[in-house]
């Protein structure tokens, strides 16, 4: 069999270790994009760097590395001819009918409920919604946005322990990683992809993806309840919501949310006002309720919460948060457009 990976992240990576290793795998043909050959595999090193480092030690091995700016279709054709199957993962380019033609079995992963959230920025969405399930989604790409058949799908449920965007990214990744190798021992033994099951359009959603340093602005006008969940779904890995501060000239980032129930009789002109502060965070007031906040952190990235004054009330002007609904952005390989 041979095998072609097209994408980037740290899945991307992840199963092209598992493919490498897998003597049944005759040849690799890897095609990742610039943005995500930059990105940091480990906290460390670069994917790219890590791929390179891959391929020198298992030089024996026959494997292609293409990375790209832009999806060039003679690269594109020369990485899946003579290939059984191409995988694609958080891939950013649009597959047209002249790619997809050329392909054996091309697959992509999306890791939704599909045909509920296609699009991106899924796990922010999720946490907004208060939806605490998913599913690992393999389908048949054709010319629409995440429409193609479903080939694999399995639903769970995340732990209790999963609160921030890097825990649900961390679990759901653990599970694409079993999913997908599932997925290619069966195409081994069966020498075909499973018979797809046509996406149920009645039931379906789309979303936008999303941008932190764009629509990451708190609307302090909201409960209690809607802030805190709009903090965590921009919290790790991401910057953090974006706020204003009395008498405080830069923009802040918050994270470490906790909703205060017990805290219900504020007035709608108390919101956003520090009422209190401890070694845990700011408490913070809010319509039906109250939130603590564990991290501010400034431009520089420090964490600020114990300089910050009582009294001094966070806001955001609504020339922000108009901004923040009005725009609508697009990744390209070499990132927004």
């Amino acid at each position: 069999m041979n095998l072609t990976i097209l994408g980037g992240g740290k899945l991307f990576v992840n199963v092209f270790l598992f493919a490498i290793r897998n003597k049944s795998i005759k040849k690799i043909n890897l095609l990742i994009s610039k943005r995500h050959a930059n990105e940091l595999y480990d906290g460390i090193e670069t994917a790219e760097s890590k791929l390179n480092q891959i391929i020198k030690s298992h030089s024996s091995r026959h494997i292609n590395l293409n990375i790209l700016n832009s999806l060039d279709f003679e690269v594109f054709k020369n990485s899946v001819k003579e290939t059984d199957l191409q995988l694609s993962f958080s891939a950013p380019w649009i597959y047209k009918e002249e790619h997809i033609n050329i392909c054996s079995n091309l697959i992509q992963l999306h890791c939704t409920t599909l045909p509920e959230f296609r699009g991106g920025g899924n796990t922010s969405w999720r946490i907004l919604s208060g939806i605490n399930y998913s599913s690992i989604v393999l389908f048949k790409v054709d010319p629409g946005i995440d429409t193609g058949d479903i080939v694999f799908y399995k639903k769970f449920f995340f732990p209790k322990d999963c609160y921030k965007p890097i825990d649900y990214d961390s679990y759901t990744d653990q599970m694409a990683f079993e999913s997908i190798i599932k997925f290619i021992d069966s195409f081994i033994i069966e020498g075909s992809v499973p018979k797809g099951r046509v996406q149920q359009d009645e039931f379906s959603s789309y979303f936008p993806r999303l941008n932190t340093m764009i629509h990451g602005y708190i609307n302090w006008s909201w409960d209690a309840y809607e802030i805190t969940k709009f903090i965590t779904a921009f919290d790790d890995p991401y910057p953090g919501a974006l706020t204003r501060l009395t008498n405080y000239d830069e923009k802040l980032h918050l994270k470490g949310a906790t909703l205060l129930e017990e805290y219900a009789n504020f007035h709608s002109f108390q919101q956003g006002i520090i009422f209190r502060k401890d070694e845990n965070g700011l408490y913070i007031c809010a319509k039906k309720g109250a939130l603590k906040i564990s991290e501010v952190i400034n431009e520089n990235g420090e964490n600020i919460k114990d300089r910050i004054i009582l009294g001094e009330r966070f806001f955001n002007d609504y020339e922000d948060l108009a901004n923040a609904l009005a725009t609508r952005i697009k990744y390209s390989s070499k990132g927004i457009k």
